[in-house]
């Protein structure tokens, strides 16, 4: 195997994306959970923030998969920056809306340069391959020069949405367990 150190992987802290909670349509007093319906922008699978969402949350082997396929076509790696370190999670307080740092949190960052294009990736965690992995991704995505083919590229899209795929089935999952534990109850 090419890559050799280890990172974790997680999505982007929704407090920081920005999105400001969905207002309820139906009041204020009534609130309930549509798990079908989502107030986040339409899946683009080019995007950056989108496939550097979804690969730092999916499990480490199709991404160290994807890295493997990417560096079998890639002229030579150059690895930037390949470590941990701690960051600062913020936070919003959900009753007055307040941000504030929750703590320190484990991250691993990589930086690479391919082909004169660089590629960034940082993820929970301490697995440097993944991160490693997710920053080659971003070079060949980011990289406008002929070394980065449409082939390579459609095999990261393809990777992104089948991940993109299982946390949307998992997230839905999810949703409808906690739903189904929801009581009604009336006051008198």
């Amino acid at each position: 195997m090419i890559l050799s150190e280890s990172t974790a992987s997680a999505p982007g802290d929704p407090a920081a994306s920005g999105n400001p909670p969905s207002a309820n349509p139906k009041s204020a007093d009534q609130k309930s959970v549509d798990p079908t319906q989502s107030d986040r922008a339409p899946f683009d699978p080019t995007d950056q923030r989108t496939y550097l969402e979804v690969l730092a949350a999916a499990s480490p082997a199709p991404v160290k998969e994807l890295a493997e396929l990417l560096l079998a076509e890639l002229p030579q790696v150059e690895v930037l920056e390949n470590r941990t370190g701690l960051v600062m999670l913020p936070y919003v307080e959900s009753v007055a809306g307040q941000s504030f740092h929750l703590g320190e949190v484990l991250v691993a960052e990589a930086r690479v340069r391919v082909h004169g294009q660089e590629g960034y990736a940082a993820c929970l965690g301490r697995d440097l391959e993944q991160t490693l992995a997710i920053a080659i991704v971003d070079a060949v995505m980011q990289g406008q020069d002929a070394a980065f083919s449409p082939a390579l590229r459609a095999a990261v899209i393809q990777v992104v949405q089948t991940q993109h795929a299982a946390h949307a089935q998992a997230d839905d999952t999810l949703l409808r367990k906690v739903e189904a534990t929801r009581i009604e109850l009336e006051t008198f």
